[in-house]
């Protein structure tokens, strides 16, 4: 067999792929947790079955209704071996339409015996009860057992352990990857949504009511696609595998995508009773192809236009923003998405730049200020980490929604972060957001740091003031009294100083 995987994008300890882990754990659960008694519980059913006679009273009526217009148009694949063989038992138990054949005969000789009658309805019951606690009968996927929730349930099944071991392994290959590129959010819904479309189309154009769908391949399929056409013409690195020869090459990744295509229709044909799915493969590939271009293309032309279209509103509703400030921030715009395309390649070093441009042309991008963030945070002494402190720390006191990430950036780096590195507006931004969101005992040293390197500046005594205040809240009255006479002793003509004043004499009194 020739086997092509992708080797592009590969996991690391700094992008560990915790979704794909998740989907494999949740795979490996319902195989044990659903599926360890199936084959018990088939044998069950078996044994139930023969033992009520039901077996012998409808083997003749099973060779009727193979020669009907329906039995053949379903046992069209089917060996004489399997139709005439012991594995018939199988299908008189597991196809619903010999099922429902067996139950016209009864209902039509019912009035000759209706206790045998009554007798077949109690047996029948009892069986179809113990055919539906098999796992794969319940939540498999088929023509006669479709619907949203056996569409989802049958990528969680798998016919035995090689099976299951198969898909994890192929999983990881082209999970990890598309994880890293798109997403986690939107690689569950590739993986979700490729699996439901594959099963669709192979029930449709190949499903059996008594084999039902089962297994993650559609949605492998789906993602593989999807990591296909993320890349598109490019060239990416491939690892090839044919019998005994293997080896590394780059192919563009579009011509390795039609190679996948051809070689499931290939299979259908060549292959169609080996109880493969090839055709849910093929599903999986196309949906995966169609949502990849689609969350590619697409959905950054929808955003971009979005944004330009609100960028146009605000240009009439404003007319003191100039037309180059707009253009300053489509431009943060493209680089920002510029920058994601980079990250999902792992071109943190591109893609660092890129951020960096972006922030000079539009400040206020919180998401542009994470992403740089979160791939120099392990480089606290660089100056890319001075840059991205900085570029966080400075943003205006009236931007509230930047509060929550300013604190949780700077409780993770408290050794790092130095008065030296940080300009004036983000030392004492980051104060007073710490004393505005209760956290008053992080802001002792750095208060006594500004008081050492900014005597001089004019943004000083608000900050004492509002650290006394803080203080005198939680009843730290002493500490309260001893700030307030620094602040009324060195800057009591300020306003902040006159207020210090009038404080102590509340406090006082």
């Amino acid at each position: 067999m020739f086997i092509v995987i992708p080797t592009e994008v590969l996991p690391s300890k700094k992008n560990i792929p915790w979704l794909t882990i998740v989907l494999a754990i949740a795979l490996i659960f319902s195989f044990i947790v659903f599926q360890s008694d199936d084959e018990k519980k088939l044998n069950n059913a078996i044994q139930f079955y023969q033992a009520s006679d039901l077996f012998t009273e409808e083997v003749e009526l099973f060779k009727r209704y193979k020669n009907t217009e329906q039995g053949l148009n379903r046992y069209t694949d089917l060996s004489i071996v399997d139709l005439e063989g012991p594995s018939r038992i199988y299908l008189m138990i597991l196809d619903p339409g010999f099922r429902h054949y067996v139950a016209l005969h009864q209902s039509e000789n019912q009035n000759e015996n209706p206790d045998n009658y009554l007798k077949w309805q109690s047996f029948n019951k009892q069986l179809d009860y113990l055919v539906n606690q098999i796992s794969y009968v319940q939540y498999g996927a088929s023509p006669q057992n479709q619907s949203v929730l056996t569409l989802i349930t049958y990528q969680f099944l798998h016919s035995g352990w090689p099976h299951l071991l198969g898909n994890l392994l192929f999983l990881f290959i082209f999970s990890t990857g598309v994880e890293l590129l798109y997403g986690r959010i939107t690689t569950v819904c590739l993986f979700i949504s490729t699996g439901i479309f594959g099963g669709l189309l192979f029930n449709v154009l190949a499903g059996t009511a008594f084999t039902p769908l089962i297994g993650a391949s559609a949605s492998i399929s789906g993602l593989m696609a999807a990591y296909a056409v993320y890349f598109g013409s490019k060239k990416i690195n491939f690892f090839a595998w044919l019998g005994v020869y293997f080896n590394h090459y780059q192919w563009p990744a579009f011509v390795v995508l039609l190679f996948w295509l051809l070689k499931e229709l290939i299979f259908q044909v060549v292959d169609s009773e080996s109880g493969i799915a090839y055709l849910a493969h093929f599903g999986g590939l196309c949906s995966g192809a169609l949502l990849g271009l689609t969350i590619k293309y697409l959905l950054p032309f929808i955003l971009r236009t979005k944004i330009e279209t609100n960028l146009n509103t605000n240009q009439n509703d404003n007319s003191h923003e100039g037309s180059t400030q707009q253009q300053s921030k489509l431009k943060s715009l493209e680089l920002f998405q510029s920058a994601q395309e980079k990250i999902r390649t792992l071109d943190f070093n591109r893609a660092k730049n890129d951020l960096k441009l972006s922030l000079k042309l539009n400040p206020n991008n919180l998401k542009a200020a994470e992403s740089l963030y979160h791939i120099v945070k392990l480089q606290p002494q660089s100056e890319d980490f001075k840059f991205s402190l900085n570029s966080i720390f400075e943003q205006p006191l009236k931007f509230e929604q930047w509060d929550s990430f300013c604190l949780k950036v700077s409780n993770q780096h408290t050794t790092d972060i130095r008065i030296e590195r940080l300009s004036i507006d983000s030392f004492f931004n980051l104060l007073q957001r710490q004393l505005r969101n209760d956290q008053v005992d992080l802001n002792k040293a750095k208060v006594e740091q500004a008081k050492k390197y900014y005597a001089q500046q004019e943004q000083l005594p608000q900050l004492l003031f509002q650290w006394s205040m803080a203080l005198a809240k939680r009843n730290r009255l002493r500490t309260a009294v001893k700030e307030l006479n620094y602040l009324a002793n060195y800057y009591g003509e300020t306003s902040y100083g006159q207020a210090a004043i009038e404080q102590l004499k509340r406090l006082k009194g």
